[in-house]
């Protein structure tokens, strides 16, 4: 866990795309060219969106969604979920959305990872330094707590002190409590670096559960 972020056995060509830890971050902000679907798009205030009762996001529909869109973090397309920022009651979520991808992975695989990475989450619930789940608009689309800071490759190694490490080795020990086991931890982009130094790990659906090693 030591050489996680600071080490060099992993370099930046060796990162993978970030299809969610990106998200849950703001280095790319909402005002950036291309983030709107149109250019005159109009985009209504956030507090439209807000529904006095119940926890925020609980009145969120297909309908009125773009009354709680804050900006496209990134388009869909072929393999690749939509990412949207949401906003509700100065509370802020990601919604990962596989009805703009390929054919293939809209209505088949993409439910099949949102199904299973809503399940661990589930598992999770309440584990430190894991987002927390939302749910489930419909079948194609899974919201996350939006976790604001920094991806982990995003520091030069060395940069991050020891208590980082030490603060993310209670996280993993944690989530391995729990019985699941994240495939892809060496990957220093599915780990955001939150205020205070907070370490959250991200991108789950790589994760078997309980439930997968017992088959």
């Amino acid at each position: 866990h030591y050489t996680l972020c600071r080490g060099k056995t992993l370099s930046a060509g060796e990162a993978i795309s970030r299809p969610f830890v990106t998200s849950l971050t703001t280095r790319h902000h909402c005002s950036q060219a291309g983030m709107r679907s149109s250019k005159n798009e109009s985009w209504p205030p956030a507090h439209q969106a807000m529904n006095e009762h119940g926890p925020p996001f609980a009145g969120l529909t297909r309908a009125n969604l773009r009354h709680y869109l804050r900006c496209r973090l990134r388009p869909g397309g072929g393999t690749r979920p939509e990412l949207v920022l949401l906003e509700d009651r100065g509370r802020r979520a990601v919604m990962k959305d596989y009805r703009a991808s390929g054919w293939l992975v809209s209505w088949l695989v993409g439910p099949w990872l949102i199904g299973r990475e809503e399940r661990i989450y589930g598992i999770l619930a309440g584990a430190p330094g894991v987002p927390r789940l939302i749910g489930r608009l419909d079948r194609h689309t899974l919201i996350i707590e939006h976790i604001e800071g920094r991806s982990c490759d995003e520091y030069p190694d060395g940069s991050l002190p020891v208590e980082f490490f030490a603060r993310l080795q209670g996280v993993v020990e944690g989530i391995h409590a729990r019985g699941v086991v994240h495939c892809d931890i060496k990957n220093r982009s599915n780990i955001v670096v939150a205020e205070g130094l907070q370490p959250y790990i991200c991108l789950l659906y790589t994760s078997p559960s309980p439930r997968d090693r017992t088959r």
